[in-house]
């Protein structure tokens, strides 16, 4: 008790010096004199008064303005947390218009294209094991079949290489065991379109004598069994013949955009069984 005492001894005496000069003013104010003692008095404690009031107030005044900082993070939280919400609806807007851009094409492609044609979303890309394939959301419940051709608006994308209910694998044409029958269409010269890697095809079985070009656009043949006639397939980006070895050696670019492609087409058309095996067989030119 008293160690408590001495520490606020001084507040105290403070307090005590501050109620006997009140009580000195209020009995003389009933009288309405001051004498010199008091005034003396007066003199001594009135700066005291006003040091405790400047405290009082700039207490009052720092105090108010940290309650008015703490609303102002909370309306600042508010607002950041607003602003991302937003952003995210933005972000969000845009990819349902670019999707919609994209589904948009692929059906005036599907509506003018002659054969009927399941739609599907990529749901998982798989391009950086041993093969390069994709797995679309429809599946042998939606009537997909192996070997059927899948194709974007651009161009051939791949085939169906496994079927599950509801899902199927689709081997790429980038793949290196993909197989495409294949025409020059300026000079219909006849190949066989392999994968190479995730950016480009090679086109084999061209003898150094025949004419390919560089800017040359390869289209479908139709006679692997798989792929109906005429559908865009790549570009010849370069030629290089080969005087040791009978063929050239040509690369090409795939016209579909095999690494960012996020809806396709199945096409329902029936691979004719054997055909396509006769044709990878084959190690002549296609003239």
């Amino acid at each position: 008790m008293l160690r408590w005492f001495w520490k606020l001894k001084g507040a105290f005496f403070i307090i005590l010096f501050c109620g006997i000069a009140l009580y000195v003013f209020s009995l003389n104010f009933k009288y309405n004199k001051i004498d010199t003692p008091q005034k003396v008095l007066l003199a001594a404690t009135v700066p005291l008064f006003k040091l405790y009031s400047d405290i009082f107030k700039t207490a009052s005044n720092y105090f108010h303005h940290y309650l008015w900082l703490i609303n102002v993070e909370e309306e600042n939280t508010k607002l950041k947390r607003k602003i991302a919400e937003l952003e995210n609806k933005v972000v969000l807007y845009h990819e349902a218009y670019l999707q919609n851009q994209r589904l948009k094409r692929l059906l005036e492609f599907r509506g003018n294209f002659q054969y009927s044609t399941i739609p599907a979303i990529v749901v998982l890309h798989d391009l950086t094991g041993w093969f390069q394939t994709v797995i679309i959301n429809k599946g042998s419940e939606d009537g997909i079949q192996i070997n059927m051709p899948v194709v974007s608006y651009e161009a051939v994308v791949g085939k169906i290489m496994n079927v599950g209910k509801q899902y199927a694998r689709v081997m790429l044409i980038t793949d290196p065991a993909s197989a495409v029958d294949v025409l020059v269409q300026r000079s219909r010269i006849r190949g066989i379109l392999a994968g190479k890697n995730l950016d480009s095809c090679k086109l084999k079985y061209i003898r150094n004598d025949m004419d390919v070009r560089p800017g040359d656009l390869l289209i479908t043949s139709g006679k692997d069994g798989i792929f109906p006639p005429g559908l865009r397939v790549g570009v010849v980006e370069a030629t290089y013949p080969d005087p040791v070895h009978l063929f050239q050696r040509i690369e090409v670019k795939p016209l579909a955009n095999i690494k960012d492609i996020e809806e396709v087409l199945v096409i329902k058309m029936k691979s004719r069984k054997g055909i396509s095996t006769l044709m990878k067989e084959r190690t002549g030119g296609y003239n």
